[in-house]
């Protein structure tokens, strides 16, 4: 992150101190002229006083220049540091509006089927054209994405957001705003997005593996205690009755005793996509 405009190297006043030293004798001078009645005095800290009144303005006019000139400077190099992010990026000023957006982000933008016009002029923009859910599946409100409330509140604000796509599911990004300091003294947030998509299918496959039987697919031992739990805090809340239906194979000792155990596992396969559809 850039410094921002406290952090920056102060400026060089050396020769400012000096202009307002002199600045302050020669107004000395000029009292104690004026009060003595003391012509030629007065006329030379008359003198003296402009001189470093103009000393004084120049030389922070100039240490103004120096200034700005840095700003900018870091300003280049920040875009251009974002610019080499394999990640999407994006720059807002402290009204919303987009001000820079580097390579990731149009690749980001073109999986989605949306151009840089159709998100530049808002932060929530983007929601006119696609639908954007949270983790659980409920649709984000405008006023609660994270660049929304980094650019409200000034903190910093993270969370995966789910992005529908043209050919239908989710593209998964962990997205993070941030507040940043703008070289014109003003107050951007800089938006980061990271997809997860390839992630979180792993996450769910590996929950699924530990819940589900891997020749049936039907669920296992453990999913049907997590499950029972859940229920029987719902029924806590809520009171109502758990209902358990419990199924048993007749016979099938023989079909694996008489046709070996491949067959009986055909049979709990055949049996297990009987149950899911229907």
């Amino acid at each position: 992150m850039p410094p921002s405009v406290d952090e920056l190297p102060r400026p060089r006043l050396l020769h400012m101190g000096v202009a307002l030293a002199l600045v302050v004798v020669m107004l000395v001078l000029l009292v104690w002229a004026a009060a003595t009645d003391h012509l030629v005095t007065a006329v030379w800290a008359t003198f003296g006083l402009s001189a470093g009144l103009v000393w004084f303005v120049l030389g922070g006019l100039r240490d103004r220049r120096h200034m700005t000139a840095e700003l900018r400077s870091r300003d280049a190099q920040l875009l251009t540091v974002l610019d080499g992010l394999p990640i999407a990026v994006m720059l807002r000023d402290e009204r919303g509006r987009l001000l820079h957006v580097n390579p990731g982000t149009l690749r980001f933008l073109e999986r989605l089927g949306l151009t840089v016009d159709q998100i530049a002029e808002s932060p929530v923009a983007m929601l006119d054209h696609i639908d954007v859910i949270r983790e659980d599946g409920r649709p984000w409100r405008p006023d609660e994405l994270p660049v929304v409330s980094a650019i409200r509140d000034g903190v910093s604000t993270d969370a995966v957001l789910g992005y529908a796509l043209p050919e239908g599911g989710w593209a998964w990004y962990s997205v993070r705003a941030e507040p940043l300091p703008l070289g014109d003294g003003t107050a951007g947030t800089v938006l980061t997005l990271d997809d997860v998509t390839a992630r979180r299918a792993l996450e769910q496959e590996l929950r699924d593996a530990a819940l589900t039987d891997p020749l049936t697919g039907l669920a296992n031992r453990r999913a049907l205690s997590e499950r029972l739990r859940d229920a029987q805090h719902r029924q806590a809340r809520h009171d109502g009755l758990i209902g358990l239906i419990y199924l048993d194979l007749d016979g099938f000792k023989a079909v694996n005793d008489t046709w070996g155990h491949d067959a009986g596992d055909r049979v709990l396969v055949a049996v297990g996509e009987r149950l899911r559809h229907g």
